[in-house]
């Protein structure tokens, strides 16, 4: 099939793709959730987002942070909210040390890796 405007199914795929993955970045959703409300798998949401940030140079899987032993001061209820692969959930207390959490978060990237 091709299509009038010299653009393959293909490049209209990616198209669709390229607006999914750039309306659940501005969602504030949960992959898992987005993927849910739009019907679409979140296997493929994955493989499309991983495929088009390497075809656009985009950042790695992990951006680098700063890290603090600054306590954030909150009220207790606050968490901080880690979302992983797979869409899963990581929730921490706010008062978890900065120390530990770039522990965590290289084991996690090491990981990722394998």
């Amino acid at each position: 099939m091709v299509h009038r405007s010299g653009e393959g199914q293909d490049g209209a795929k990616e198209r669709v793709w390229r607006e999914l993955v750039s309306r659940q970045a501005a969602s504030g959703l949960s992959v898992r959730a987005f993927c849910r409300r739009e019907g679409v798998s979140e296997a493929s949401f994955y493989g499309w987002r991983r495929a088009l940030g390497r075809r656009a140079g985009g950042p790695p899987p992990f951006v680098p942070v700063v890290v603090s032993d600054v306590p954030i001061h909150r009220e207790p209820a606050a968490s901080l909210a880690l979302e992983l692969r797979g869409g899963r959930v990581l929730r921490l207390p706010a008062s978890t040390r900065a120390a530990w959490l770039a522990e965590l978060l290289t084991a996690i990237a090491s990981g990722d890796a394998r």
